[in-house]
């Protein structure tokens, strides 16, 4: 039976992992947004869920999980030692995946996770797999930026990040007023490039981003679908970009990283310093599961 389901096309295969996935389990599915549960509340039970799984596959998010939110994304540093030696570690378990999927282009990425024992996976997960280029959407992506940067020249405060494949337009510190006229903008300039673009909302933030490139929920079940089907996901992240993996693991351990409890994850964490305690947590309860 395991033989001939591994064998299955790729759809049939991610299917039957988010079918499936209800018998290594004990949680209850819930995808009602704002009923998360503090994650330490019910460590006895995630504990059990950890020790039983066949294989873990831990997806991490990288700004405001891993690391602590700032304003700016240059602002960010790389991780520190303590957590690197959290991370590395926990690589060294043989029933463990690591990933780290960010919004961040993977060149970014690399330079902010300076190890390699996790794979790194870039805009939303499409950079950092086998994918087809995108030459058609760079083209447009161009005459977006050229438009932006003359439709935004007089809107202070909101500024233009230019991740090569995608154009994030941010306004986290503009006025009301602004953030109105720059949306505007964002919306007329979409018309000019849709469909092959489409416009991802964040946190303060309006990304430009080929269609092609479809978010973390799909990148996510890719990746299982060539995992073994005993992999229990576990997926922790701060943004609405992560609500779309939240969205398509049920049966999977889904952690949401603030204060924001509007979320569809089972769980949640309070900041990045209870993530890395979290971390701390898992590598002993596969320890003990030795």
């Amino acid at each position: 039976m395991r033989t001939s389901l591994l064998n299955h096309r790729h759809g049939h295969r991610t299917q039957f992992w988010r079918t499936e996935s209800r018998r290594r389990t004990n949680f209850v599915p819930r995808r009602v947004r704002g009923a998360a549960r503090h994650l330490f509340d019910c460590w006895p039970q995630v504990r059990d869920a950890v020790s039983s799984a066949g294989r873990i596959a831990l997806f991490l998010d990288f700004d405001g999980t891993l690391a602590p939110f700032r304003r700016r994304p240059g602002d960010v540093k790389p991780l520190g030692p303590t957590l690197q030696k959290v991370l590395e570690r926990l690589a060294e378990r043989k029933r463990l995946y690591g990933y780290v999927v960010s919004g961040r282009p993977l060149q970014q990425l690399r330079e902010l996770v300076p190890f390699r024992n996790f794979k790194l996976l870039g805009l939303h997960g499409w950079e950092g797999r086998r994918r087809p280029s995108l030459v058609k959407e760079l083209r447009l992506l161009r005459k977006a930026k050229h438009l932006l940067e003359q439709g935004l020249s007089t809107t202070s405060r909101i500024w233009v990040e230019d991740k090569h494949l995608a154009l994030a337009v941010h306004y986290r510190e503009a006025s009301a007023r602004d953030v109105r006229r720059g949306r505007k903008v964002v919306e007329d300039i979409l018309r000019t490039v849709e469909p092959s673009i489409h416009l991802l909302r964040g946190e303060k933030v309006w990304e430009l981003i080929p269609r092609r490139i479809d978010g973390k929920g799909p990148a996510v079940l890719a990746v299982l679908a060539g995992l073994p089907w005993s992999t229990l996901p576990i997926f922790v992240g701060d943004s609405m970009t992560d609500e779309s993996a939240f969205r398509v693991l049920p049966r999977g351990l889904t952690i949401h990283v603030g204060a924001n409890r509007r979320t569809l994850a089972r769980f949640y964490l309070r900041d990045p310093g209870e993530v890395k305690t979290f971390l701390r947590k898992l590598e002993g309860a596969l320890h003990l599961a030795q």
